[in-house]
């Protein structure tokens, strides 16, 4: 029971649903008793899989479970509960999304135009520049594929680009390849660095 932070003989005084639990969902409210997957596989009568949850233990200590529960086909048996630890799990899913976070928040306050695309072409991100640039809002630039042929790709002197720079990239895993193009409705951005 050191999972739970309790001892065995408080665990088996609690009920599932009790009021002592201080349970978490993923975005830190509070969890209700009817979320978890030991009431619902009792309420359902049915197995419920990898619930992810947080007890909170003290003021300073909280530990991630992922919680799977199911019907005992006995008569008066209830239900069996089996949990895991996903604590390190979740402190780095969340250490991830803080330093996304921080990424996305410095490129959206750069006065470049920055684009993410994927490994299939689509942009995937535009910050607040390329908004004012191609005068088209995230969601417009990020529908596109950054070779679409409305964007007219040319060098700095107006000429057809003699090579693609999404496929410098991601061969030669060169940085810093620029990418001038021509906006559909004519209006002539700065270029886009690509890497």
């Amino acid at each position: 029971m050191r999972l739970l932070g309790l001892p065995q003989e408080e665990h088996t005084r609690r009920e599932i649903d009790g009021p002592e639990w201080q349970i978490i969902r993923q975005d830190g409210s509070l969890m209700p008793p009817e979320e978890y997957a030991s009431t619902r596989a009792l309420k359902e009568n049915r197995p419920v899989e990898n619930v992810e949850m947080a007890i909170i233990k003290g003021p300073e200590e909280t530990t991630w479970i992922s919680v799977t529960a199911a019907p005992i086909p006995l008569p008066g048996y209830g239900i069996a509960i089996t949990y895991g630890d996903i604590t390190p799990r979740k402190h780095a899913e969340f250490a991830l999304e803080q330093e996304r976070d921080l990424l996305v928040k410095v490129m959206d306050t750069s006065s470049s135009a920055i684009t993410v695309v994927d490994c299939h072409k689509q942009i995937t991100y535009a910050n607040r520049r390329v908004e004012e640039i191609l005068k088209l809002t995230r969601d417009e630039a990020a529908s596109q594929t950054y070779d679409a042929p409305k964007w007219q790709i040319t060098d700095s002197d107006g000429n057809p680009f003699p090579d693609e720079p999404f496929v410098q990239v991601t061969t030669t895993k060169k940085t810093g390849l620029r990418r001038p193009s021509r906006h559909p409705m004519g209006r002539r951005p700065q270029g886009f660095a690509f890497g």
